[in-house]
């Protein structure tokens, strides 16, 4: 019975020793293979378009000059792209043999910072450089003041997605809601630029419409301008399209001053 215990148990020692000497083995094998591999490519994967070359350089990869591949760490370089606040989200992954996989989604820029040269800001209200990272885009500005907050993000949004739902909506230039937190009373409002389009004498023209709102209560001024805007879209008098534009000031409740 002994002798069949002490077998039992020699055997277990010889597998074992046989598995971690294999496993020794393996581990050796896939340490100098990997010590070979150098990272030569970058796979992209993302929602929006960055300018060629920028991950690469970002994350400081060459083809000339590759950076072997057990030293490049995934994690670092998660980080480093999300330092770049344009990303929403971002992931990076190694592929056998020589490959970086890079999953990522870019914020949208619904529009640009007035405050700021180069800036845009998305929905979420996060400030993000455009050029070169973006192409040129055609969205409306947002001048904010002395400091971008969130209330105003979304008054402003609000807005643009109030202009927006008229029929055949203008384009909208500016919103600016510097003043809209002003001591004085007088210089107290919301001002949006917009530029709208006519068609006169079989002649498509474009007049600028500047609208002053009341800061308390700008969507309902907005309300009343949808009103007064078809008469102002269908004026017969073709002079009445005047190249300075006109200012339709909101900002006393239920009355509107053109001019």
């Amino acid at each position: 019975m002994r002798s069949f215990w002490k077998k039992l148990l020699l055997s277990i020692l010889i597998v074992n020793s046989l598995a971690g000497s294999g496993l020794y083995i393996y581990y050796i094998s896939l340490k100098r293979r990997l010590s070979e591999w150098n990272i030569r490519q970058i796979l992209e994967r993302g929602k929006g378009e960055l300018p060629p070359g920028f991950l690469a350089e970002a994350l400081g990869l060459s083809q000339d000059e590759p950076v072997p591949w057990d030293r490049f760490d995934t994690n670092k370089a998660e980080k480093k792209l999300e330092s770049f606040p344009f990303f929403k989200k971002v992931r990076v992954r190694k592929i056998e043999p020589d490959a970086v996989l890079i999953d990522y989604v870019l914020r949208i820029p619904v529009a640009k910072v007035a405050d700021f040269i180069n800036y845009a800001v998305d929905k979420e209200g996060v400030i993000f450089p455009l050029e070169p990272y973006y192409s040129a885009k055609r969205v409306p500005s947002i001048r904010f003041g002395e400091k971008v907050t969130q209330r105003k993000v979304l008054e402003a949004f609000s807005l643009i997605e109030e202009i927006k739902t008229v029929e055949s909506p203008p384009r909208i230039l500016l919103i600016d809601l510097s003043e809209s937190d002003s001591n004085i009373l007088k210089k107290k409002q919301v001002v949006v630029l917009l530029e709208e389009q006519y068609s006169t004498n079989d002649k498509i023209r474009k007049q600028l419409i500047l609208l002053r709102l009341c800061a308390n209560n700008p969507l309902e001024a907005i309300e009343r301008w949808q009103r007064i805007r078809y008469f102002l879209k269908n004026r017969d008098n073709d002079s009445a399209v005047s190249i300075k534009g006109i200012t339709v000031d909101l900002r006393h409740f239920e009355k509107a001053y053109i001019y």
